[in-house]
């Protein structure tokens, strides 16, 4: 997508050649925008990015030339595209040696035109370089890698789908130390109780301390990766890099360095520490599996809570599974997040499959049943965005709210699940009646706005102040509420005010052209003429009778 800006102080050039590549097919992918001036062109261009520039020479103020300079000045790349006449050749060329990119004779016709600008796109494309654009891109890349890295390790302990070979391709890119088809010993961490005289800005550089030791112990016998998941709390994925430290070795080698850990971050940090790991390494793709379970065993505890150090899957006791809700707690946040973002397929996807499965003609009210934990996390969750939004009083009249904190209310799970998607339903409805209204009040102030000011200034970026948003988003907007252009608005609104002054006052054919934009009333007589099939004259004429 490239944007032209088309700029000529007479405004049919402008309404015409806008005309023209809004009307070309998709694959020309252009957004248009338009300027009646080089001081109103500025203020386009400080607003909005454009791609091309199309100008007229000569023009009253900032000429073409002007406008030129300050584009090559403070918008490098974007590409001058000139309309010129004969008598205009010799500044072309030298505006072309100054930075311009084209020009067009104004005797050439569309297809010319169209051409330029095709050509001014074709060679933006081509300075876009790929090796430097790769290059660039990698340096930005580097500069994000801590924040890819927690990305990523948070994806995958969420559960997140990935291939052996597409998972060796990703560790290999962030620079994750990890072999990609060997198991990881899961382990958990946090701080149990920080010391009353550490501050809060203090607290990060002591938890990287404690992260820092765990790596000096590991050294060079294991791999390992950090990613902290809440306040205070982190997990770290460790693998063995040579046979002697495999198997049971590992585990009281890995057990040790825990050990060594606590004790360093008391005595020399005095942070006291807690840890929970697992006996047997886990498959990357059971990992999220572990690393729930694991916080479910360091949130439960055992005896004073400060300090623990817990092996879970011991070979004696097979570990109790947690609760669904703690399971999946990171797709019910994202499942909050789809519903209050208004998207529906998402949302109806995720949903299914944390619902899915459960018994349909069993009642969920049993409070031992995890189904009895789902469906409360996930009614809080609604009931967040309902609060949120304002929409328990409105949506009380349609549903019953009452039965969104009393499970018991539905008599089998079934139930709840479509109760849950009405729900749903409901609010998607209003959040779109919302943008509907919100639309229609930002269109109905530009129109206001034009029919009361249609003699003076009416651009796209005047317009667009009024309403707080881009000129270009403020052009797709209103084409796709109303099905006509701005353009097409305010040029069928000044004639309608024209009719209506040549019918009913005895103004003159220059004060009326003034009153409804045009600068002078032969460009008015032309204009209306192009419209009407008759001249300002002839219309008032035959309608005065």
């Amino acid at each position: 997508m490239y944007r032209l800006l088309i700029v000529d102080d007479e405004p049919i050039i402008v309404e015409g050649l806008a005309d023209l590549f809004q009307d070309l097919p998709a694959a020309h992918d252009l957004e248009v925008c338009t300027a009646q001036s080089g001081a109103e062109a500025l203020e386009v261009l400080r607003a909005t990015k454009i791609d091309i520039v199309l100008t007229d020479i000569e023009m009253p103020g900032i000429s073409g030339l002007d406008l030129n300079a300050e584009i090559v000045r403070h918008w490098p790349h974007c590409k001058v595209v000139f309309l010129t006449g004969y008598n205009d050749f010799d500044y072309v060329q030298n505006a072309i040696r100054n930075g311009g990119t084209d020009y067009v004779l104004k005797t050439e016709g569309d297809e010319a035109i169209v051409r330029a600008v095709r050509t001014a796109a074709d060679k933006i494309a081509e300075e876009l370089e790929f090796k430097a654009l790769v290059d660039g891109a990698n340096r930005k890349l580097q500069s994000t890698l801590p924040f890819r890295q927690k990305e990523y390790l948070t994806e995958l302990l969420q559960g997140a789908a990935q291939p052996a070979a597409t998972r060796a391709a990703r560790l290999q890119e962030l620079e994750l130390p990890m072999d990609p088809d060997a198991p990881l010993y899961a382990i958990v961490g946090r701080v149990d109780r920080w010391p009353e005289d550490v501050r809060a800005e203090e607290r990060g550089l002591l938890r990287y301390a404690v992260r820092n030791i765990a790596e000096e112990l590991f050294g060079v016998r294991m791999r390992m990766a950090h990613v902290e998941y809440g306040k205070d709390r982190w997990s770290w994925l460790v693998q063995p890099t040579t046979p002697s430290t495999e198997g049971g070795a590992a585990h009281t080698f890995i057990h040790g360095c825990l050990e060594s850990v606590q004790s360093h971050a008391r005595k020399l940090l005095r942070v006291p520490c807690s840890f929970v790991m697992m006996r047997e390494p886990s498959p990357w793709d059971r990992i999220a599996e572990t690393f729930e379970l694991l916080k479910w065993r360091l949130n439960l505890g055992l005896g004073q809570g400060e300090e623990m150090l817990i092996t879970d899957a011991s070979p004696s006791q097979e570990p109790k599974t947690p609760p669904r809700s703690r399971r999946y707690e990171g797709e019910l946040d994202a499942l909050e997040t789809l519903l209050e973002s208004g998207q529906r397929e998402e949302f109806a996807a995720l949903f299914d499959k944390l619902t899915r499965g459960e018994t349909a003609s069993q009642t969920p009210s049993e409070p031992c049943d995890d189904r009895y934990e789902l469906y409360y996390a996930i009614a809080v969750r609604f009931l967040s965005c309902l609060n949120r939004w304002g929409l328990m009083a409105k949506l009380s009249s349609r549903t019953n709210l009452n039965a969104l904190m009393k499970i018991e209310e539905h008599g089998t799970w079934d139930d709840a699940v479509r109760y849950f998607v009405r729900l749903a339903d409901l609010f998607f409805e209003h959040r779109e009646e919302e943008q509907r209204e919100k639309t229609s009040d930002a269109v109905g102030k530009v129109n206001e706005y034009i029919l009361r000011h249609l003699g003076g200034d009416v651009s796209q970026t005047r317009l667009a102040e009024i309403v707080y948003l881009s000129p270009s988003y403020l052009s797709r907007l209103y084409k796709q509420s109303t099905g006509l252009s701005l353009t097409e608005f305010i040029t069928n609104a000044r004639i309608q005010r024209a009719k209506q002054l040549l019918r009913d006052t005895p103004h003159k054919i220059h004060d009326i052209a003034a009153e409804v934009g045009f600068e002078s009333a032969s460009y008015f007589t032309r204009f209306f003429k192009k419209m009407t099939n008759m001249t300002p004259q002839e219309f008032r004429e035959r309608t005065n009778g």
